[in-house]
């Protein structure tokens, strides 16, 4: 962007092509442009500023991953930690003198573009030049490609030989599983005690926190109408597809224009082939020049007769008819048509439709956020858009009246540490796919319940907590009985209607057997002990006893697992690499942070 234009918001669309060339931190929001002022600035790391907007990206990023008992000040640090490692590792390749080569540049475009036209319609709308696109690409490829060659240095083959051999490790167990529920049916309900037992744990019995809201909701499949396309559109749009379809080939150039009839009349009855005659030619029995023709756009080739002869052939492997070009007579062959497939006109009207509301929906959808940002209300946003406002009632946490509720940014805004206020101005949250602008109309708390209405839950969880003792008791018996090989084992699993199981050659590179759940697998796994008791999840108490250990044999082995292991401690590597050399850039490094600044209180977008 020159410094005459004034700043402008990029649409979404343009966002995510931007991305996708690894080139996002050239436009507004970069956490990672060099030597340039940021507003509300809350880091600087040697002289490269972080903003409170980047940090605010990060933390709502976190946030929606995280667990929600981390609290939002400890989340809010760990974005900023999280940012100025990337500027510091950034900085460091950079500064290390590694680049990426003109030719890997100019392949990752090619890649990215396809084509002239395509690569220049992304400059032209994003208003950027090429020399500072291609800049700003060379660097994102530099640092991604001397970080692949660090990794790459990290993962020392030596290390992981010896974690798969103490993985391929095996061992047979003996296990006992007990039951919680038949221990907790023979609990005898008494109303004066479950009545004591609901007082005490009532705050575990409250109903679900609620919200009335409106909303709108912006979606690019409801702007599309295939109706509304023209056979004008149409027409121009089977145009288009088809200058975008390219051919490639190989050619022969034939010295002596008798030799080409000849060669074109040996293929035509089966003779020879094109690559027999390819072959004659490379060998010198036949005087001419043989070799590819890349793929080109119609119109795009070596030469007009040459274009003119590929695309007049109806089949891949066809081969055209001998014609006269200013490098001599001609043969070429189809090897290769790439690009858009024949639609018929429904599928065709689809395609233009969904094109033509995915732009609306760009445009649509930063405005409205622009407006949200600005408090405006939420039917006037409904009336830019065209829309109706549409309300939801009584919506809890587990709510699924749409499938959008289920969204974490949508949890949060919600029923989050920091949820929207009755009546505060619009939410805008980016859904990925679509676009929502809330607010809540009305907000009702978790509240406590009369007995009659979680009875049920309350009964089942009083006579759990009751039959604990009697349930260790009889895991403590059976784990005495399996440890001296006593005759009353059997008994005592049969009194405690246990689940007896032996299972053979448990590993981590051997998938475990299907009666096996994976949480008491894992446990079986991690035991140290030769007996040992485990409780699990679902109140079960597991007595194991390991048998042997021994090394799994090779045939056992699931190479799928081995693969995925290894890779697991290369990451793990990897990334104590990484975190070493993060440690001692930032003891290298001028690093100022701006506490008050980061601890203010502000809205994640």
């Amino acid at each position: 962007m020159s410094d005459q234009e004034s700043p402008k918001k990029i649409p979404k669309l343009a966002y995510a092509l931007i991305a996708a060339a690894g080139l996002g931190m050239l436009f507004l929001d970069n956490p990672f442009s060099q030597n340039q002022h940021v507003d509300n600035a809350v880091a600087d790391v040697n002289g490269q500023e972080i903003s409170r907007h980047q940090v605010d990206r990060m933390f709502s990023d976190l946030r929606a991953r995280a667990n929600p008992d981390i609290a939002d000040s400890t989340l809010r640090q760990n974005a900023l930690d999280a940012l100025i490692s990337q500027v510091l590792l950034r900085q460091h390749a950079l500064g290390s003198g590694y680049q990426l080569s003109d030719q890997a540049l100019y392949q990752y475009i090619k890649g990215e573009f396809g084509d002239e036209a395509t690569y220049q319609q992304m400059l032209d709308s994003n208003r950027i030049t090429a020399q500072a696109y291609q800049e700003g690409l060379r660097q994102s490829q530099s640092v991604e490609n001397y970080y692949r060659i660090l990794s790459a240095a990290a993962a020392a083959p030596e290390a992981n030989q010896a974690l798969l051999a103490q993985l391929s490790l095996a061992r047979d167990v003996h296990g006992i599983r007990i039951p919680l529920a038949p221990f907790a049916a023979q609990i005898a309900v008494d109303e004066a005690a479950l009545a004591q037992y609901f007082q005490e744990h009532q705050g575990e019995y409250l109903s679900q926190p609620w919200v009335n809201i409106s909303y709108l909701l912006l979606n690019p499949a409801a702007l599309a109408d295939p109706s509304q396309i023209t056979a004008e559109q149409l027409a121009a749009a089977r145009a288009q597809r088809a200058e975008n379809v390219v051919r490639g080939g190989q050619y022969l150039i034939f010295d002596h224009a008798a030799d080409a009839e000849q060669a074109a009349a040996d293929i035509g009855a089966g003779n020879r082939s094109f690559a027999d005659v390819s072959a004659a030619i490379s060998q010198g029995e036949i005087a001419g020049q043989a070799g590819d023709l890349n793929p080109n756009a119609k119109g795009k080739g070596i030469s007009k007769e040459v274009d003119e002869a590929l695309f007049a052939i109806n089949t891949i492997g066809g081969v055209s008819p001998v014609f006269n070009t200013e490098y001599g007579a001609m043969l070429v062959q189809l090897g290769s048509i790439e690009g858009a497939e024949n639609l018929d006109d429904a599928a065709l009207r689809q395609e233009i439709a969904r094109e033509q509301s995915q732009e609306q929906f760009t445009d649509i959808a930063n405005r409205l956020f622009d407006a949200a940002q600005s408090g405006t209300p939420l039917a006037d946003l409904a009336h830019q858009a065209g829309l109706s406002v549409a309300h939801l009632e009584g919506v809890n946490p587990s709510s699924r009246q749409a499938e959008w509720l289920s969204h974490a940014q949508v949890q949060e805004a919600l029923f989050g540490g920091k949820a929207l206020a009755v009546k505060a101005p619009v939410q805008a949250i980016d859904l990925g796919n679509a676009s929502l602008f809330m607010v809540v109309d009305e907000r009702g708390e978790a509240a406590p319940q009369p007995l009659e209405n979680v009875r049920e839950q309350v009964v089942q969880d009083y006579q759990n907590e009751k039959a604990k003792a009697d349930q260790q008791a009889a895991a403590k018996a059976i784990e005495e009985a399996l440890a001296n090989a006593s005759a009353e084992l059997g008994e005592l699993i049969a009194q405690a209607q246990g689940e007896e199981g032996h299972y053979s050659q448990l590993s981590y590179l051997s998938a475990p057997e299907a009666e096996l759940d994976p949480i008491m697998y894992s446990f079986l796994m991690e035991q140290n002990t030769p007996l040992a008791s485990h409780e699990l999840p679902d109140q079960s108490i597991v007595v194991a006893r390991i048998k042997a250990v021994y090394p799994l044999p090779e045939d056992k082995a699931d190479a799928q697992l081995r693969e995925v292991l290894g890779q697991q401690e290369r990451i793990a590597q990897i990334r104590a690499m990484q975190e070493g050399l993060d440690q001692w850039l930032r003891a290298q490094s001028k690093i100022r942070v701006d506490n008050a600044a980061l601890s203010a209180d502000t809205v994640a977008n």
